[in-house]
């Protein structure tokens, strides 16, 4: 298991927000899990991002193995890969003008 709860529930700091947005791939996932409630099934994630990149497998292999652990790393997420879940911690939300301000928030 890569994370289960690991947010300390603080603001990330802006090193830590500029090192995850870095990532085209982190932004969609963060844009997309700030406007969506619960848990959401890796496979619906998956799909969804799919449908916005030309990655097609590689999203997902992206998403298990970088992407997902890394956001949970730094307090984000809650990642649970025998679930086959991820759900958006507080901390995430702080992000949110980051996205806006890259044009990723909102794009559905």
């Amino acid at each position: 298991m890569y994370t289960d709860d690991r947010s300390t529930g603080e603001t990330p700091t802006p090193e830590t927000a500029f090192d995850l947005l870095t990532s085209r791939r982190r932004r969609l996932v963060l844009s997309h899990l700030l406007e969506t409630d619960g848990a959401v099934p890796i496979e619906t994630l998956t799909r969804w991002l799919e449908e916005r990149t030309d990655e097609g497998v590689d999203a997902a292999v992206c998403l298990h193995h970088r992407d997902l652990p890394r956001l949970a790393d730094a307090g984000m997420l809650r990642y649970r890969p025998e679930e086959r879940t991820v759900r958006l911690l507080e901390p995430a939300a702080e992000l949110a003008p980051y996205l806006e301000f890259a044009g990723t928030r909102g794009r559905r």
